[in-house]
């Protein structure tokens, strides 16, 4: 806004003046301010509205049309301490009977106390606790996948534990107790685990107190004591090929690390070749002075240093001066190919120009060269990805047991060999393979003799006699409790799981105790009334409430007389005044709304209409659900609905529960009704939100028109404040004149006066 000064001459408020001059046009302005302020008031009371209409139609309203919302069961059991039982809506009403013969066990092994004349850590090495014995195998058999522990004398507690959990158990050794602990991640008989070895393995898991053979243990021997020759001969190929597969892997990574630090090199030498001769040598010369920034700093450290303190920062400075030789040097490389000489010795050298020679490469060798680098270092990148594909596709071959012919067709491509390393059909004479075989045929034996003991132990019915076979054996006074399934019979027919927990028929039974010989838990299983209701009940809570609201907004006390103030109003009143003000405007926005009164009709309508469910029609007053009626019910209240019975509602309490009693009696007709009376509401409502050339979908007012009619005020506000603009420079301009005639009059009667008084 300009710096006005005026009335100097003539002594009048002229923007006092001007302000009335041009008021007529400001009141017009600010009227349409006003019109615009209501709208937007409006426009954010139909938002509030709308979210609340939206909310109830799709959270309340909509599930209610479909019969899986009415689905709801409950359970009850005749003793909970034996199972607990939840019902969801397909379970079946009834009673039935439960039987639980066993309940799951997970497979656990507590090892016995170690007695060694020494404390225990897990840094204490296997040699120790087995007199320094030769190393032997440990076969651990987890949910079908068999993984081989070589226990060897230099061996800690703690690896071996940490080998444990690497196969699939919950693995401790406990300091205190001295013992280990040792078990399966999931209950049941198919994730027991067995822990079974050779002759040394055995000696082994005996001086560790985890010797057992427990049903699980005694079916891995009767696997490995009936491997065939060509069994052991798979196994060690496999092995034999794990280790062919390391070899090579090795063999890809260090040359992928070769080739990477290369590529470096390359990328170094190619960034240094694309760059322009000056620029050429302020890199080279930067380069050399941060060396020699370095060497000062690694000398300085050398002066300094006592008891050799700076041992690893002289490293580390010593470090990056060697990577920076190395960039020198691909910098010389660069130079004595193109033939530059660079003369500058410091950055500070007077024109970097002067201090290179020009290139002896033509234009066209220098691109030569720079290509040839840029297609070696794809090469590089090429090779690179391909060494990474043959080392997936190598342990690809690790993940699982190969046949025999498998094992001989696998070719490892080695880099630097012109042909390929096969694994031949004279792998027999390989040492490597023979140990492997060796092992194996150790392991067979050993399984052979634990399953001659097993079945010497083993009477005709089958059973063994655990104590013969323990004393047989010399197993350690481990503590093993076997992985079992749980048992259940639910109306005569049996069941197993894993776990404790079933799912039969709609019902999620959780065992929790076995039950007695003869012994029968009872299940009931009814129509949940109290869910049904309760549902019900919510929805109509919320439908009310929204009804509530609308009655209030349309049925609001008039606002006439009452206008959004404008600044200056504002400032004459106070903040309480302002709010009581604006509150009286907005309580009456919606009053009298032809679009919330069809809203208000089309919902009021499809509540208070009929549904046939077969042959009878209903209403909500048949379920004892009804409005108070005109002059019972409170302000705004008459299209509330109350449910007769309802504990919660002081004006129907004392009436008699239709709704529940129909629940309990004949679901199937309230569920029919409801899901009428539902569907209804909620096509009226389709229709009420579908959207239109004035308003948006899931809208149910005229967004769309209320946006135009808001932005059409804002367009005629700027044009009135253009005008009041234009005539207030006008007035301003009329009053400017008429001070410069007045000091002109002013100045020559001045003169006149002096003249006559001289």
């Amino acid at each position: 806004m300009p710096i006005r000064l005026s009335g100097m001459i003539s002594g009048m408020d002229t923007d006092a003046l001007v302000q009335e001059l041009v008021s007529a046009y400001s009141i017009k302005k600010d009227n349409y301010v006003k019109e615009q302020t209501k709208l937007e008031w409006k426009m954010d009371a139909w938002k509030a509205l709308n979210a609340k209409v939206y909310s109830f139609y799709t959270n309340k309203l909509s599930p209610m049309r479909f019969s899986t919302a009415y689905s709801k069961k409950t359970s009850s059991v005749s003793d909970s301490t034996k199972a607990t039982v939840k019902a969801d809506g397909n379970a079946v009403n009834g009673t039935q009977t439960l039987e639980i013969n066993k309940l799951a066990t997970t497979g656990y092994l507590t090892g016995a106390q170690l007695n060694k004349g020494q404390k225990i850590t897990t840094s204490t090495k296997l040699a120790d606790l087995n007199g320094g014995s030769s190393s032997g195998v440990l076969n651990i058999n987890v949910d079908g996948k068999e993984k081989a522990i070589e226990l060897k004398a230099d061996m800690n507690v703690g690896q071996l534990v940490a080998y444990l959990k690497e196969a699939g158990l919950n693995a401790s050794f406990d300091e205190t107790n001295q013992r280990f602990f040792i078990s399966s991640k999931t209950s049941g008989e198919q994730h027991d685990f067995s822990l079974t070895g050779d002759a040394n393995g055995i000696e082994m898991m005996k001086s560790l107190g985890i010797y057992s053979v427990s049903v699980a243990d005694i079916a891995s021997y009767k696997t490995a004591a009936a491997y065939t020759d060509s069994d052991l001969e798979n196994m060690a190929l496999n092995d034999y090929l794990k280790n062919q597969i390391s070899a090579a892997n090795k063999t890809y990574t260090d040359r992928n690390t070769q080739l990477a630090e290369e590529n470096n090199k390359l990328a170094k030498e190619y960034s240094y070749a694309n760059m322009t001769s000056e620029n050429k040598a302020k890199v080279y010369v930067t380069t050399k002075e941060t060396m020699a920034k370095l060497q000062e700093d690694i000398q300085k450290l050398y002066d300094e240093d006592v008891d050799n303190k700076n041992a690893s920062a002289i490293e580390a400075k010593e470090k990056q001066l060697e990577e920076y030789q190395a960039t020198l040097n691909t910098y010389d490389q660069v130079n004595e190919k193109y033939g530059i000489k660079i003369t500058g010795e410091t950055a500070d050298t007077a024109g970097f120009e002067e201090n290179v020679t020009a290139n002896t490469l033509s234009k066209e060798d220098q691109n030569a060269y720079t290509q040839a680098l840029a297609e070696k270092i794809t090469a590089n990148k090429d090779e690179i990805t391909a060494n990474n594909k043959a080392v997936e596709e190598n342990n690809k071959l690790v993940e699982k047991k190969l046949s025999s012919d498998e094992v001989k067709a696998v070719e490892f491509t080695r880099y630097g060999e012109a042909d390929t390393s096969t694994i031949r059909a004279d792998y027999a004479d390989d040492d490597t393979y023979k140990s492997y075989l060796a092992k194996y045929e150790g392991v067979r034996a050993t399984a052979q003799d634990v399953m001659s003991k097993v079945n010497a132990a083993t009477d005709a019915n089958g059973k063994i006699d655990e104590s013969m076979l323990a004393a047989s054996l010399g197993t350690s006074d481990a503590v093993r409790i076997k992985g079992e399934d749980s048992e259940i019979v639910l109306n005569g027919a049996k069941f197993t799981s894993n776990s404790n927990n079933y799912s039969v028929n709609g019902l999620t039974i959780t065992a929790g105790a076995v039950t007695k010989p003869g012994e029968k838990v009872t299940i009931t299983t009814e129509t949940d009334v109290d869910g049904i209701y309760n549902m019900i009940k919510d929805t109509l809570k919320e439908y009310n409430a929204l009804i509530k609201e609308m009655d209030t907004l349309f049925n609001a006390g008039s606002s006439k007389g009452y206008e959004p103030l404008t600044d200056e109003e504002k400032d004459a009143m106070s903040d309480t005044e302002v709010e009581k003000w604006e509150k009286k405007i907005k309580d009456s926005l919606l009053r009298r709304d032809s679009t919330l009164s069809g809203v208000m009709s089309t919902m009021k309508m499809a509540m208070s209409s009929s549904y046939k469910v077969g042959d009878k029609s209903y209403s909500l007053s048949s379920f004892g659900i009804s409005t108070l009626g005109y002059f019972a019910s409170g302000e705004n209240e008459k299209g509330v609905y109350h449910i007769d019975g309802d504990s919660e509602d002081g004006a129907t309490s004392g009436k008699t529960d239709k709704l529940r009693a129909a629940i309990a009696s004949d679901p199937d007709s309230v569920i029919g009704f409801f899901q009428q009376l539902s569907q209804g509401l909620y096509d009226n409502l389709t229709k009420k939100m579908a959207s239109s050339s004035v308003s948006s979908s899931y809208t149910i007012y005229n967004d769309k028109q209320m946006k135009k009619t808001h932005d059409r005020y804002g367009d005629t506000i700027k044009q009135w404040e253009k005008k009041v603009t234009a005539m207030e420079d006008k007035y301003y301009k009329q009053f400017s004149a008429m001070e410069v005639a007045l000091a002109k009059l002013q100045s020559s009667t001045s003169a006149l006066s002096s003249l006559m008084g001289s």
